[in-house]
Parts: structure tokens; C-alpha cells; sequence
């Protein structure tokens, strides 16, 4: 792919991205994504199996996650949020105001800076659907080392 991991004064700053989509999620409910299909991981700290980013290097990493969905009727919306071991670490929020015509489609990201431990430390990216069902579409999941 191209991609290499970069190293600054003998110190490697891992990377990684995936993606998948095509997902409903009830509403309430916080889901996991799934992107099980990696654009690059040039340190391998990206699990495909379980959608978990366990850096393996310690240090502080920028972490994102995007996806697109369509609104289920008015004033339905979306929330992405990326957990740290379990837990919700960061997150965002999305409402879509009015519906037009058929269903609309809107797009929401999360990202945050976070420091990781180098062993037990984890990331994964979840969805929540608002106020009724939603159908998400495509997501990406990445991150990189920038200290």
C-alpha cells in the first residue's frame, strides 16, 4: 500500500484506518461498528475480528471516527463515539431539524486525542441511532501515534 511507519528520533508512530457500512441500529441502543475491511495498518495494532485498535506503542494518538446514515422521520439524528477500554471516551452529536422529501442523509464524525498505555490500552467506534430506528451507512474507524 505504500505506507510506511514513520520514525522520528528511533521512536515508530503506528497508523491505521477501516471501513464497512451497511448497518440498522434500534434506537438507544449503542452499537460497535464493524470495519473489518483495513485500508492500512502499517503496525498491525488493528484487529479486523473484533474492530479493536490496541496501540502497542505508548503515547498520545489522534482517533476518528465517521459514518453516514438516513434519517427515519423528523427530528431523528445520530451519535458516534469512540470508547477507551470499554467505555464511552468521546462523542458527538447529530439531529437532523427538518425531513424533506423521502429520507434524508447525513453525515457525523467524532475525534478526539487520546493517550494510550502500549499494552492494555484499546479503541473502538460505536453508533447510536435517536429517537427511532436508523440505517447507517458507510463508517470508517482510524487513528495515528502524534507523540
Amino acid at each position: 500500500n505504500g505506507l510506511e511507519t514513520k520514525v522520528v528520533d528511533g521512536t515508530t508512530f503506528p497508523a491505521f484506518a477501516a471501513h464497512n457500512g451497511g448497518k440498522t441500529v434500534a434506537s438507544g441502543a449503542w452499537i460497535q461498528m464493524t470495519p473489518n475491511v483495513e485500508n492500512f495498518d502499517t503496525n498491525t495494532n488493528y484487529n479486523t475480528s473484533t474492530y479493536t485498535f490496541t496501540p502497542t506503542k505508548v503515547g498520545y494518538y489522534w482517533l476518528y471516527a465517521r459514518t453516514t446514515f438516513t434519517t427515519a422521520g423528523d427530528d431523528t439524528g445520530a451519535k458516534v463515539s469512540i470508547y477507551k477500554n470499554g467505555a464511552i471516551y468521546s462523542g458527538s452529536n447529530s439531529y437532523t431539524g427538518i425531513k424533506g422529501p423521502g429520507s434524508s442523509v447525513l453525515a457525523i464524525a467524532c475525534g478526539t486525542l487520546a493517550y494510550a498505555n502500549g499494552t492494555t490500552d484499546n479503541f473502538t467506534a460505536y453508533l447510536n441511532a435517536i429517537d427511532a430506528s436508523i440505517t447507517f451507512g458507510a463508517y470508517e474507524f482510524m487513528g495515528c501515534r502524534v507523540v
